[in-house]
């Protein structure tokens, strides 16, 4: 699954994705529906996510992340809004706590090659939260995708599997 296609991704701690949503490179922006109302339909019905025993409002999904994160969720976005004219802007997000698992370091090493590729092909903004038991780790996101493998110790592997 690529990060360009979907809104959004939440990985489990067991490395597992959960891709939910259509991006606006799928689709015209126009035509899409929010984060939160992506997540409500297609994460928060699967059983997975309902054995958290988590409360998810449909009323802000990136209000939640912090809180989901105690539960060693991680989350890349899609944030880009796309209507294929001057003013397009591409935009990817990741939110993580700061103890990630094994399984879910390894599937950020996997995919490092093809989230560099996509962030330097769109010439997009990043940003990367971390979290220490819902609460922001640093005053300011890390605004790279090297400096984010770097603060978590992921290995940067090359592979062919895709975000």
């Amino acid at each position: 699954m690529s990060i360009e296609e979907v809104a959004g991704i939440v990985i489990t701690p067991d490395g597992l994705e959960h891709p939910f949503g259509i991006s606006d490179l799928v689709i015209p922006a126009n035509k899409n529906v929010s984060h939160e109302q992506y997540f409500s339909s297609e994460i928060v019905k699967q059983e997975w996510f309902q054995e958290l025993g988590y409360d998810f409002k449909n009323d802000n999904l990136y209000s939640q992340i912090p809180d989901m994160t105690t539960y060693n969720l991680s989350f890349v976005l899609n944030g880009s809004s796309i209507s294929n004219n001057k003013n397009d802007t591409y935009l990817y997000l990741i939110f993580v706590p700061d103890n990630l698992t094994p399984e879910t370091k390894n599937y950020f090493s996997k995919n490092y090659d093809h989230l560099k590729e996509v962030i330097s092909e769109h010439n997009a903004f990043f940003q990367a939260d971390i979290f220490h038991d819902g609460q922001y780790l640093n005053s300011q996101p890390v605004s790279t995708i090297d400096e984010f493998y770097e603060k978590l110790e992921i290995a940067k592997t090359s592979s062919k599997i895709h975000f």
